[in-house]
């Protein structure tokens, strides 16, 4: 089973983000050691490849990959998303992840990265090396399965 969760702010904690459990994904796996096995739970647990707008996905996973959770990150337009460091390590250290992947899509056939694209990488690069918790990879969906990984492609 895999989970999504989403963060919210308690107000029995004076407005202090708590995780809350928003969907469980019967999933016949519950870790990820590749780009393609990310890209394959994220097409079958959030239908990614298919959404018309982007979305960005932050897979949380502890240090044998066994994934702690699903969270959306961002969810934009047909050509952009914004995607923030806060909104990303903020679950990230809520649910206690080792590492992360990060993943969005591309709702046209082409995923290959944009400038914009480099920059997030870049960025959230550097904020996990001062986090502590290591990415694993920045990926890339678009329709038919295809997806661009930075760490395959060797630019992460």
């Amino acid at each position: 089973m895999i989970t999504r969760y989403n963060v919210v702010l308690a107000p029995h904690t004076e407005g202090h983000p708590l995780l809350v459990k928003e969907e469980t994904y019967p999933y016949n796996s519950d870790s990820v050691h590749s780009p393609d096995a990310v890209v394959k739970m994220l097409n079958a647990c959030m239908g990614l490849e298919t959404r018309a707008e982007e979305y960005a996905y932050m897979v949380a996973v502890d240090s044998a990959c066994h994934v702690l959770g699903i969270f959306e990150v961002a969810h934009g337009t047909v050509n952009s998303a914004l995607i923030g460091m806060r909104e990303i390590f903020i679950r990230a250290l809520l649910s206690g992840a080792a590492a992360i992947f990060l993943v969005h899509n591309h709702p046209g056939a082409n995923p290959a990265p944009s400038q914009e694209d480099k920059q997030v990488c870049q960025r959230t690069k550097e904020t996990c090396a001062l986090m502590g918790i290591r990415l694993m990879d920045f990926i890339i969906v678009s329709r038919g399965g295809r997806y661009w990984s930075f760490m395959e492609k060797k630019m992460l």
